[in-house]
């Protein structure tokens, strides 16, 4: 135990920071926004948000859409969880289309869904919605919200991995219903 020794932890010993890389100072902020390099660092230590500004913002999320490339923000989860509200207001804010898949069905079939499900039954509608799903995604950048069931069809799944960034709206009970 005695050749272990000194690699232990010694009593009243700190620990050295480590420092920064060369040319950049411990409080300088990472980002390439004008507006938050002119900012003094004393406001940034005292933990003032520049987060509401808009070239900031403008910046980020420009940045946001570029990485994007051509796939699709596709917005999943249960009925009523909010995604045609929130995909409306993320298209609007990132400046780029909104699609409802619910609504490109019913435009596609000339039906309304529940019209559409007691005419044809549910594997009919999900068949026609997977090949709807598939056919939007073509279209990206765009922010795609899906139907309530859209995502537990494996296809469906396999297709919006590979063409899109799925995100997961959830909700509690009492929103749902």
């Amino acid at each position: 135990m005695q050749q272990f020794a000194s690699f232990a932890k010694r009593p009243g010993k700190r620990r050295r920071r480590a420092r920064p890389p060369p040319g950049r100072r411990a409080h300088e902020l990472k980002s390439h926004c004008p507006a938050r390099a002119a900012v003094k660092p004393m406001a940034r230590q005292e933990g003032k948000d520049m987060s509401g500004n808009p070239e900031c913002e403008a910046e980020r999320d420009g940045t946001l859409v570029a990485a994007l490339g051509g796939r699709s923000i596709v917005l999943v989860g249960m009925m009523g969880a909010g995604k045609t509200t929130v995909g409306r207001r993320l298209a609007a804010r990132l400046a780029i289309p909104f699609t409802d898949a619910d609504a490109e069905i019913e435009a596609a079939a000339g039906q309304s869904i529940s019209d559409i499900f007691s005419a044809h039954g549910e594997a009919a509608f999900r068949d026609g919605e997977r090949r709807v799903i598939a056919r939007l995604l073509e279209n990206g950048p765009q922010v795609l919200a899906t139907g309530g069931g859209a995502f537990t069809q494996a296809e469906t799944r396999d297709k919006i991995a590979a063409q899109g960034i799925s995100v997961w709206l959830r909700a509690d009970f009492d929103t749902l219903f």
